[in-house]
């Protein structure tokens, strides 16, 4: 985001200090409640896309083909460890389960809107690489901290650079905000669950997990601190891709499971999950050593928690009935939670 604002604004200021400014704002907006941050989402939206198609079919009228004699410079192995990276920009679709229940009727609504996300987003990805690759060469683009604005400036024209900037500063803070929403709510859901302490449950006035919110932009702020930002991006995509990877083993084991009770659906295929397992492992391999210890050790950090917490709740309690993961999930909105709570301090 900062690369982008010193672009737009045509300053040279620490990018870390936008990044900080952006996550306090967006935390407010987070905290004012879920139609603020969906607004201000869907705002970020309309603008990215139509920046990106703007510099699509610009950048077409300078298209070099011959930038792409060479498909595959590096190989095979250059292109799996490409896709390591790049998994960065996919791993905001997992964020629209965490808001499941702020949804009306997330068990449709959701995997629709995954899936469709998705491809269009597959499809503008795309486009927008093929653009860029076909305007300023792959070696030049991989050294820019702004990639579009790199591409754009070859067609020599400050106001097609001016709009690419303003796109590349909503797209960051689409991120931001997305992120926030998403960690917040995944520590809410845990917090509710005993999972973490039962202060990140409290849900504020706007009907928001307040505390979770505070948490979560702490910890990011933290994080712009203490770690540059490639090492956030191939933490990033080592945590989520092995988070996928104990999904689809969940998934296997809950089919078999099914399937020995005689429940299960004959339209899902395991082998959708054993593909994804294969796959999954195959891209961790390509990705930072750093960042594979750094998630190992959060997952041995979460192990120990719950280990001490089993011994802990072992102790004269029924821990199955604190620690148990319930069969299906119960979607429960925020403000009828808060409405529950509050009828209930009333009685007492």
């Amino acid at each position: 985001m900062g690369s982008y604002m010193d672009v737009l604004l045509s300053i040279h200021f620490p990018d870390v200090y936008f990044a900080i400014a952006a996550i306090i704002a967006f935390a407010a907006i987070n905290i004012a409640g879920i139609k603020n941050s969906a607004k201000t989402i869907t705002g970020f939206v309309i603008i990215n896309i139509a920046v990106l198609l703007i510099f699509s079919f610009v950048g077409i009228t300078a298209f070099h083909g011959g930038n792409f004699n060479v498909l595959f410079p590096n190989g095979l192995n250059g292109t799996i460890a490409g896709a390591a990276i790049i998994f960065f920009a996919f791993t905001g679709f997992s964020r629209i389960t965490t808001i499941s229940d702020e949804v009306k009727d997330p068990e449709k609504t959701i995997p629709r809107v995954i899936v469709l996300s998705i491809i269009i987003s597959t499809i503008i990805y795309i486009l927008v690489a093929a653009v860029a690759l076909g305007l300023v060469p792959y070696t030049v683009l991989a050294h820019s901290s702004s990639p579009i604005s790199t591409a754009i400036k070859t067609l020599h024209n400050s106001f097609l650079s001016l709009i690419i900037a303003i796109g590349g500063v909503t797209a960051t803070a689409g991120v931001i905000l997305t992120g926030l929403l998403g960690t917040s709510r995944v520590f809410f859901a845990m917090g509710r669950d005993n999972e973490l302490p039962r202060r990140l449950s409290y849900i504020d006035r706007f009907s928001t997990p307040i505390n979770a919110i505070i948490v979560s932009s702490a910890l990011s702020i933290a994080f712009l601190l203490l770690v540059g930002f490639g090492t956030i991006v191939d933490a990033s995509n080592a945590a989520v891709l092995t988070a996928y990877l104990i999904i689809n083993i969940a998934a296997i084991n809950f089919y078999f499971h099914l399937k020995k009770e005689k429940q299960y659906e004959k339209r899902y295929l395991p082998a959708v999950s054993a593909f994804g397992i294969l796959s999954i492992i195959v891209i961790l391999a390509y990705l930072d050593k750093a960042s594979l210890e750094f998630v190992a050790l959060i997952a041995l950090f979460g192990i120990a928690y719950y280990a001490f917490k089993n011994v802990k709740l072992g102790k004269g309690i029924d821990w199955r009935k604190h620690m148990a993961v319930p069969r299906h999930s119960v979607v429960r909105l925020f403000g009828e939670i808060r409405n529950v709570e509050a009828g209930r301090r009333k009685q007492q």
